[in-house]
């Protein structure tokens, strides 16, 4: 049981660490720091841009590129809606003390 959960939080941080790389190259190439590799060439192709989707999901496993946007893309939304939330509480928070 130990050895699982041992196995299974080096495999957790593998992909972590494989994320945040695919995160720095996105960077590096012009990217936006938050977003990886895979959902920047999605959105390319979306775009009709020249992308490397094809190659990527050969890699990775079929479909890679698009779930990983579909993901990218709620988590985006969800974190302004929280945001926006949080700015209207504040401010109603702040109107009621004066």
């Amino acid at each position: 049981m130990v050895l699982e959960k041992k196995k299974r939080r080096i495999k957790n941080y593998c992909f972590k660490v494989f994320l945040m790389s695919s995160c720095l190259i996105n960077a590096i190439f012009g990217g936006k720091a938050y977003q990886s590799f895979s959902v920047r060439n999605w959105d390319w192709k979306r775009r009709g841009r020249f992308n490397l989707v094809i190659l990527i999901d050969y890699c990775l496993g079929k479909d890679h590129c698009m779930e990983s946007w579909i993901t990218w893309r709620i988590a985006k939304d969800n974190i302004k809606k929280v945001r926006k939330d949080y700015r209207d509480a504040e401010e109603k928070h702040y109107v009621t003390q004066w």
